[in-house]
């Protein structure tokens, strides 16, 4: 999913991510060219389906770690 500044016709730019400690997940994304600020709320539920999926919002910084994908999938 990607979010379009409808002014500027541009791709808007992933900016920080939240989670408040009540279930949910808050993202914003802001537009590069104007400044505009979008902001992305899901509820409980929608949160743990992105969990699940291992989707993680924003990207990640650190390169993946070796059987990360595996690791992630065994339940102990």
């Amino acid at each position: 999913m990607k979010f379009l500044c409808v002014e500027c016709d541009r791709q808007m730019a992933f900016e920080e991510r939240r989670l408040p400690g009540d279930g949910t997940l808050a993202a914003a994304f802001r537009c590069p060219q104007c400044g505009r600020v979008v902001a992305l709320l899901t509820n409980p539920m929608e949160t743990q389906l992105v969990a699940s999926l291992g989707v993680k919002i924003g990207g990640t910084t650190l390169p993946p770690q070796p059987l990360e994908s595996i690791r992630g999938t065994v339940t102990t």
